[in-house]
């Protein structure tokens, strides 16, 4: 038996409903089969079965709003009987206030009370009484034990206005200036509980992360040279790509493992939303085009991947392809660092004692000091600026090959 339950986003929803069912209880289930799609104020998931078997009875209706971790349906295997229907919950079961039962489930996983200690409360599928969370959920629940998480946009410092010359407010979104009106379409009311989601997240983070940034100007000439050479051969890929791959290779030592996964902060029509791309580092290039383009294409669709259930070391937000030289952002939930980046510029630089001109880029290291110090800071800045010096790190385009083909043979 199989427990299909809400995941525990890095993306924090607040409020997830079940939007729609894509199988009934007693219809065939196939491994990898869409059984669900789930949606939040941000995005929707959609929920896949890992096994293959018979699903069981729904244990949460349309638009019924869960707690993550609750089990909404159970795929049954051969002979296996079907309870489900003695744990279907009432809407106000499932819809009251998470209990919270240990000093774990006080601080929770990405906001969101989940009781990993075993007991789950009112808003669980199980309603009143206790269940034991299944050894998956353990797992995904011990993954992002460390991300309270919303990743969110890096928010750019407004500075006052000054006294007597006030500065008029800029134009509210459109969908902010419908939030009034019975008129709202749904797009509009969606971007407006996107803002809101964004509004918390950043306040909780600022309010509850100690920040200090720390910057570098990178000498990215090589690695502007290498994205053209590149493109000959794959047009697609971009100077995001080969930072992602940079950032992700830097971070190897002090993780002390090859598995990066990286968010990307990506602007979309609701906000931004951060996808997660994983194996950053070890992907060759071909991959790792494909899996950053997908990235984007989710966070644009609103349509968030199991990957992006997972808290990725670090996040990349990249601004210079409008013209920003240098900014810095709020730490995102269940992250201790955010890496932002400007455009690549010609820029004079001093060589040999002479001045000179070369690309440049302004890095910045956003950081938690409660896991970060200044000295560490500055040394993976400088991991990142050896790496970029050295694009031939950047652009495997695939394995070694190994023997030869059939054709030599």
């Amino acid at each position: 038996m199989q427990e299909l339950f809400i995941p525990v986003t890095g993306m924090a929803p607040d409020d997830v409903s079940v939007s729609a069912w894509f199988k009934q209880p007693g219809d065939a289930i196939a491994a990898g089969e869409v059984v669900a799609v789930i949606e939040t104020s941000k995005a929707q998931l959609e929920i896949t079965s890992e096994s293959a078997g018979v699903l069981g009875a729904h244990l949460v209706q349309v638009d019924q709003e869960v707690s993550p971790g609750t089990v909404i349906a159970r795929v049954l295997g051969k002979d296996e009987a079907d309870e489900s229907a003695e744990d279907v919950p009432s809407p106000s079961a499932v819809t009251g206030p998470p209990v919270e039962t240990s000093e774990r489930a006080q601080g929770g996983i990405g906001g969101i009370p989940v009781l990993v200690d075993g007991a789950v409360g009112p808003g669980s599928a199980a309603g009143d009484r206790p269940h034991q969370l299944s050894p998956r959920q353990r797992r995904l629940a011990a993954e992002q034990a460390q991300a309270r998480a919303e990743p969110e946009h890096p928010a750019l410092d407004v500075p006052e206005p000054p006294v007597g010359n006030p500065v008029p407010p800029p134009p509210a979104h459109p969908a902010l200036a419908a939030a009034g009106s019975t008129e709202a379409s749904p797009s509009d009311r969606a971007a407006i509980r996107h803002r809101q989601a964004i509004s918390a997240a950043v306040s909780r983070s600022w309010q509850e992360i100690p920040h200090f940034t720390v910057t570098r100007e990178l000498r990215v000439d090589g690695l502007v040279a290498a994205v053209a050479d590149l493109r000959s051969v794959l047009s697609t890929v971009t100077l995001t790509d080969l930072l992602l791959r940079a950032v992700a290779l830097s971070f190897i030592e002090r993780e002390g493992r090859s598995d990066v996964d990286l968010g990307l902060a990506v602007a979309t029509e609701r906000g931004v939303s951060i996808p997660v791309v994983r194996n950053v580092a070890q992907l060759d290039l071909v991959q790792l085009v494909r899996a950053r383009r997908a990235a984007v294409e989710r966070a644009k669709d609103g349509r968030l991947h199991e990957d992006d259930t997972r808290s990725p070391v670090t996040t990349l937000s990249n601004l210079g392809a409008v013209g920003v030289d240098q900014f810095t952002g709020v730490v995102p939930y269940g992250q201790t660092c955010l890496v932002t980046v400007g455009r690549a510029a010609p820029r004079p630089v001093v060589e040999n004692g002479r001045l000179a001109v070369a690309t440049t880029m302004q890095a910045t290291l956003n950081l938690d000091h409660r896991s970060w110090d200044g000295l560490h800071a500055g040394m993976l800045l400088a991991r990142i600026a050896g790496v970029i010096a050295r694009p031939a790190l950047l652009a495997p385009l695939g394995p070694p090959v190994t023997g030869v083909t059939e054709m030599e043979a």
